[in-house]
C-alpha cells in the first residue's frame, strides 16, 4: 500500500507539491508522540516549525542573481588570473559561487576588457579582418573568430552612432584609411601591398621553407603580414604595367630572364614565371608566322628544334612553337566547319572515315566528336542541298513567324526559339499537303531541310497520318534507309508493293510493318 502511494505521488505533480506538507505533519506527529511518551515528562529539544519551514523551502528558492558588485569582482579576477576558475571561486567569492557557475556566467556575459578592445583594434589595423589569425596570435583562441567578427561589427555600429558616416568613424577611432567591409579589397590590393624588400624576403623564405605561410609569417614578417596576404601575393595576377614592362625588357635585352628579373622586376617575379607569362599570353604569333608554322609541321611533323632553327631562326624556341601549335589545333576555321558539315551529311558519324579522307588525320576522332557534340548551333552541321531549296522555301512560307526568325535573328536565337517553341505550332493545311510531296520526291532526308520541323516531329506526324499515306507508301522506296539495320545491307530496296489490292491486304501489310519494324527482308518472307 505504501509503495502505491509513493508511486502515485511520483506520477501526480499536485501530490508531489503537497508531499513536503505531508512530511512536516508526519514529523510533527512523531514529535508529539515522543513528547507524550517520554519518561518523567522530561522536556525534549523540539525543533521549531519556522526553522523546519525555512529548511524545507530553501531548496525550492530560485538561484541567486548576480549583482553588479559580483560582476565587477569577476571582471577584476579574470584580468589578473585569467580562466583559473578554482582560484577565483576561493579567493574572490569564498566559494559562494562554484567554478562551473563562474565559468558559465563569464561565457554568457562575454565581457570585453579595454585591453582586449585595444588589442582587437591594433590587430585589425595591421592584418585586416583575418579573424582566424587574430584569434590565434592575439587572443590564444580564448576569443573565437566568430566572436571577434560579431564584436567588431557591434563596436563599429556603436561608433557610427556618434560619427556621421562609417568612414569618419573609422578615421576617428582607428586612424586608418580603410573600411572593414567595402574598402577591404582595395586596401589589400593597392594600399597595403608588399614592398620590394618584403617581396625579396618572401622569395627567400619560400625557397628555403616552401609554402609554409604560417611559419614564414611568424619568422620572417613578425606577424606584420598574415599567411593569407603572403599566399595571395605569391599567387597574384599580372598587372598591365608589369606586362608593358616585360615587353619593353624583351625588346631591349631579349629573353634573358634572369637579367630581366633582377633589373626590371626587382626579384618580385621569378625567371620561370616571367618566361611562362611571355610564352603563354604576351608573345602571340603573327599571321605570317602562323602560316609558316602550319607549313613546317605539315612537312616535318613534330621536330620542333629543327623547325625553330630552319623556319624561325631560333626567334621562337622549340617549347614555344609546340605550345603555339597546340593552341592552333583547338581553333576551327570556317572552311573546316564547312568540311565537317559536308562530311557528316554524307557519311553520318563515321568519324574515322571523316578524319582520314576529309582532314588527312590532322583532326583526331575525339576532336571531331567533341566539335560536333559541343556545337552551339547544330544546324550549321547540316548540308543545304541545292535540289531542296524550292521545297524549303515552300515550307518556310507556310509559317512566316519562323521565317522571320530565320532571316533576321542570329543562329543561336533561331536554335533556341525553333527547338523550344515549334511544338506549340500546329500543322497547317499547306504543310500537310507539302509533306507527302516531299517524302515522295526525297524521302526522309527532307527533315534536314524543313527548318520548322525536326526529324522526330516529322516521323511522329507521319505515323499518325499513315493511313492516309498508303498510296505514298507504295511509291516511296527511300524511307527504308532510315530504318535499315547493318544486317540489311545488300538487300534489294526496290520492292514492288503493287500487289496490295484490297483493304485486307493493306491491313496485313500494316501489321507486318509494325511487327517487323520495317525490316524489309522479313516483310518479304511474311507477306502473302
Amino acid at each position: 500500500m505504501l509503495l502505491k502511494i509513493r508511486f502515485q505521488i511520483f506520477r501526480n505533480p499536485r501530490m508531489r507539491q503537497s508531499s513536503s506538507v505531508m512530511q512536516r505533519r508526519l514529523f510533527n506527529s512523531s514529535l508529539m508522540k515522543r513528547q507524550s511518551t517520554s519518561p518523567l515528562g522530561s522536556e525534549t529539544n523540539l525543533v521549531p516549525m519556522e526553522s523546519i519551514d525555512n529548511n524545507v523551502n530553501s531548496r525550492d528558492q530560485p538561484l541567486k542573481i548576480w549583482t553588479d558588485q559580483e560582476l565587477k569582482t569577476l571582471f577584476d579576477a579574470f584580468s589578473k588570473h585569467g580562466s583559473d576558475w578554482n582560484i577565483i571561486s576561493k579567493e574572490y567569492f569564498q566559494e559562494s559561487r562554484t567554478p562551473s557557475a563562474i565559468k558559465n556566467k563569464w561565457k554568457r556575459a562575454n565581457i570585453w576588457t579595454k585591453v582586449e578592445e585595444n588589442k582587437l583594434e591594433d590587430a585589425i589595423s595591421k592584418h585586416g579582418e583575418d579573424w582566424e589569425f587574430i584569434s590565434k596570435e592575439y587572443f590564444q583562441m580564448k576569443r573565437t573568430p566568430r566572436i571577434l567578427k560579431i564584436k567588431w561589427k557591434t563596436f563599429l555600429k556603436r561608433q557610427t552612432q556618434k560619427a556621421r558616416t562609417l568612414r569618419d568613424a573609422v578615421k576617428e577611432y582607428f586612424q586608418v584609411s580603410r573600411s572593414p567591409s567595402s574598402l577591404k579589397h582595395k586596401w589589400v590590393r593597392s594600399v597595403n601591398h608588399l614592398t620590394e624588400e618584403e617581396v625579396r624576403l618572401l622569395q627567400d623564405a619560400v625557397s628555403k621553407h616552401g609554402k609554409d605561410w604560417e611559419f614564414i609569417s611568424k619568422e620572417y614578417f613578425q606577424m606584420n603580414r598574415t599567411p593569407r596576404e603572403l599566399k595571395n601575393k605569391w599567387n597574384n595576377h599580372w598587372t598591365e604595367d608589369e606586362v608593358r614592362k616585360l615587353r619593353d625588357a624583351v625588346a631591349k635585352h631579349g629573353e634573358d630572364w634572369n637579367f630581366i628579373t633582377e633589373k626590371y622586376f626587382q626579384a618580385s617575379r621569378t625567371s620561370s614565371s616571367i618566361n611562362h607569362k611571355w610564352i603563354r599570353s604576351v608573345n602571340h604569333l603573327t599571321e605570317e608566322e602562323g602560316w609558316i608554322l602550319i607549313d613546317a609541321v605539315s612537312k616535318h611533323e613534330g621536330d620542333w628544334e629543327f623547325i625553330s632553327k630552319k623556319y624561325f631562326q631560333n626567334n621562337r624556341s622549340a617549347r614555344e612553337l609546340e605550345i603555339k601549335w597546340n593552341t592552333l589545333l583547338k581553333y576551327w576555321s570556317e572552311e573546316e566547319i564547312k568540311k565537317l558539315r559536308d562530311a557528316v551529311s554524307k557519311h553520318g558519324k563515321d568519324w574515322q572515315l571523316i578524319s582520314k579522307e576529309y582532314f588527312q588525320a590532322n583532326r583526331t576522332v575525339s576532336s571531331l566528336k567533341d566539335k560536333h557534340s559541343r556545337s552551339k548551333d547544330k544546324m550549321l552541321l547540316i548540308k543545304e542541298h541545292d535540289t531542296y531549296q524550292e521545297n524549303v522555301k515552300k515550307i518556310n512560307n507556310t509559317n512566316p513567324e519562323n521565317q522571320e526568325i530565320y532571316d533576321t535573328k542570329s543562329t543561336n536565337d533561331y536554335h533556341t526559339k525553333t527547338y523550344r517553341k515549334r511544338n506549340k505550332h500546329s500543322w497547317t493545311n499547306e504543310e500537310d499537303q507539302i509533306l507527302p510531296e516531299l517524302i515522295k520526291n526525297h524521302g526522309i532526308k527532307i527533315a534536314a531541310e524543313m527548318l520548322n520541323r525536326s526529324k522526330r516531329s516529322l516521323y511522329s506526324y507521319y505515323k499518325k497520318k499513315e493511313h492516309s499515306y498508303d498510296s505514298l507508301m507504295k511509291k516511296s522506296n527511300t524511307i527504308s534507309k532510315k530504318f535499315q539495320k547493318p544486317s540489311d545491307v545488300g538487300v534489294d530496296k526496290d520492292i514492288e508493293t503493287s500487289w496490295i489490292r484490297n483493304l485486307d491486304e493493306s491491313s496485313t501489310y500494316k501489321s507486318s510493318l509494325q511487327r517487323c519494324r520495317i525490316n524489309w527482308q522479313q516483310l518479304c518472307l511474311q507477306s502473302p
